[in-house]
């Protein structure tokens, strides 16, 4: 045995590198060696010192590309992959990091490459500053009104961010409109960051956003602010009511002496305006009527828009109307019960009275209906500007019938038989007697 071994030795040996081969070969056909990419591997920054703050970065994810059997390639995610550059150390400025990456121990896998090899971080060191709130006023008050001073809550905010972009900021404003106010101003405003040129500033945070702001506003002495009354005469007509009486502006401003302003009562006339007789609405530019050493100083004329309404009285008026019927199937016949209902309707009077029921049209819709016993609900249409306020009764009841047959008429045919007329003389016949 063991002369046979060895005069075989090498023939075993040859057959065993063979099978392996073999082995091999066909292990690599069952589940073969291949290359893949990952795409969107994230990428972590490590190490960054305090208080440093990434500013910008040139990407957030890498490619990594792999080699293993198929079988374990199919198990790797994304995730599995950890992707980082190593900020240890890392000044304000900007910085190319290289990119490394590595599998977990137990992934039977070569890492070919990472795509991007380097990463660009842009880094600033964080910053914190507190500034005080400015106000700032656009446009004026109404004329004869002055802003006092403004006030704020909280008056301070503090700002959080980047050294390069904090000390950018020169300005933390709110603003404040009191163009033509007349009352003090009381709002909560979010705070506005500006720089030196007045641009805003991105990439920082503020405690708090919002703040209160109160601006008093107060009328200077010899101004006041006077109410507008109309001064009307006659009356509409017959039928026909003032609904609305208003003015464009509705309050004036007057200039007076001290002594004279205080004695003015809380409004201002306009010369008269004539309703005698009206059915339609006034509308007219109308003078004020102006007390001796009183200037109107808001509007600039003294006039003012004045706008009247005049509209019909409302009232209610019944009506007994028939429906009508409408997209009824051929071969049915209709009958409805009750044959007419009333209608209670309203709208301005003068055209109440003229309304009559042939005016108004009560349909009832039978489309697609069958044979049988329906309830319907009728549809008004009325004239416009009338309202229906109620219909009595509120449905209709529609029995439909088949339609009857039509019976024919009959025809007389053959000779119809004749009755002798006798003749029976009233007077009495005298022979003749002959010569």
């Amino acid at each position: 045995m063991i002369r046979w071994l060895a005069q075989n030795f090498g023939l075993i040996v040859l057959s065993l590198i063979l099978a392996t081969i073999v082995w091999i070969v066909a292990a690599m056909e069952a589940d073969p060696v291949r290359e893949r990419t990952f795409l969107q591997v994230p990428l972590q920054v490590t190490n960054l010192p305090e208080p440093m703050r990434i500013l910008d970065q040139s990407t957030e994810t890498v490619q990594v590309r792999l080699r293993a059997p198929e079988s374990v390639l199919r198990t790797v995610e994304p995730a599995t992959i950890r992707a980082w550059v190593d900020a240890d150390g890392l000044t304000p400025g900007t910085h190319a990091l290289p990119v490394q990456a590595e599998l977990p121990p137990e992934v039977p896998a070569k890492l070919i490459s990472v795509s991007p090899a380097q990463v660009v971080l842009q880094v600033d060191e964080e910053r914190t500053r507190t500034l005080t709130v400015t106000v700032r006023l656009v446009g004026e008050p109404a004329l004869g009104y002055t802003a006092q001073r403004p006030v704020v809550s909280p008056d301070t905010v503090t700002i959080r961010g980047p050294a390069s972009q904090v000390d950018r900021v020169k300005t933390a404003l709110v603003q404040v409109s009191l163009r033509g106010t007349r009352s003090s101003v009381e709002q909560t405003l979010t705070v506005l960051l500006r720089d030196a040129e007045g641009k805003p500033v991105s990439g920082v945070t503020l405690s708090p956003e919002r703040v209160h702001v109160s601006v008093p506003v107060e009328q200077l002495g010899n101004y006041r602010d006077l109410a507008v009354k109309v001064r009307l005469e006659g009356d509409p007509a017959p039928g026909y009511w003032i609904s609305q009486v208003s003015t464009e502006p509705q309050l004036v401003t007057v200039f007076a002496a001290p002594g004279l302003i205080d004695q003015l009562p809380g409004f201002l006339e306009t010369l008269t305006v004539t309703v005698e007789g009206a059915s339609d609405d006034i509308v007219e530019r109308v003078a004020l009527d102006v007390p001796p050493n009183v200037t109107v100083v808001v509007p600039s004329e003294p006039s003012v828009q004045v706008q009247i309404r005049v509209e019909a009285l409302q009232a209610s008026k019944r009506l007994t109307v028939k429906p009508t019927v409408q997209g009824l199937t051929p071969g049915l016949v209709p009958v409805l019960s009750p044959q007419s209902v009333d209608l209670i309707l309203s709208g301005p009077q003068p055209r109440l009275e003229t309304l009559t029921p042939d005016m108004i049209r009560l349909v009832l819709d039978l489309s697609g209906l069958v044979t049988g016993t329906h309830q319907l609900e009728p549809q008004p249409v009325v004239p416009e500007g009338l309202t229906v306020v109620s219909i009595l009764p509120a449905s209709i009841q529609v029995e439909l019938l088949p339609e009857p047959p039509v019976t024919p008429t009959p025809t007389l045919t053959g000779t119809l038989p004749v009755t002798p007329t006798i003749i029976t003389p009233t007077v009495p016949v005298t022979p003749t007697t002959g010569p």
